[in-house]
């Protein structure tokens, strides 16, 4: 079981911090604003490569903090902050016999406008907006690999946006709603590589995502 460790987690709660201070005094007497966690597993590879060059190491998870004003019982604005592990390896035939690992991490920050349907028990929901994301320069735990071969070539942008969408359902319990979507988005911008290239970053995210709001 992947668990986060204790920097991600205090940059989750900054994170959500920071958004409440941009989204909150917006919200003044719209009702009520609600916070809360979100774990999530990728439905598709983020990273996609080509043996014999790059292999892909797959995170199974990604984890956040989510923020929501609630305008009315339908409608809501949702903000996340999801922090998301990337590492691949190189492979013999780039390297020789060594087989170091490329690491890197990137935030995402989603901004949707949410619409609800029904109410108690289940509430499904349709929400769209936009994405936006910032990956940090790799590292290479490698001695075979100095300092002039980094960030690595395959790493192109650190920024990327696009809109994004998703579907999901929600089950309100007193004073917490638990949530289960399926989310969309579509970058801009690869961070890594290139359509044709050997390694490369999906345009094309496809995730479920786990939410809990207070």
């Amino acid at each position: 079981m992947l668990v986060p460790s204790r920097s991600s987690t205090r940059y989750c709660w900054i994170a959500t911090a920071s958004l409440g201070c941009v989204l909150i005094p917006s919200a003044t007497g719209a009702g009520p604003v609600g916070v809360g966690f979100r774990v999530g597993a990728p439905l598709r590879p983020v990273l996609e490569g080509s043996e014999p060059w790059y292999r892909p190491v797959r995170h199974p998870a990604a984890w956040g903090a989510s923020l929501e004003i609630r305008f009315s019982d339908r409608w809501a604005l949702e903000a996340n902050a999801i922090y998301r592990k990337l590492s691949y390896e190189l492979l013999a035939e780039v390297v020789g016999a060594a087989r170091p690992k490329v690491r890197t991490s990137r935030w995402e920050f989603p901004v949707l406008v949410k619409h609800r349907w029904g109410g108690f028990p289940l509430a499904p929901y349709l929400s769209a907006g936009l994405a936006w994301n910032r990956t940090r320069d790799p590292t290479v735990n490698a001695a075979s690999l100095d300092s002039s071969q980094l960030p690595p070539l395959e790493f192109r942008h650190a920024r990327a946006w696009g809109p994004a969408a998703a579907a999901g359902i929600e089950l309100p319990l007193l004073v917490i709603r638990l949530g289960v979507e399926v989310r969309y988005t579509h970058w801009g911008e690869r961070n890594f590589g290139t359509r044709g290239s050997p390694l490369r970053s999906t345009l094309d995210q496809l995730e479920l995502l786990l939410g809990l709001t207070f």
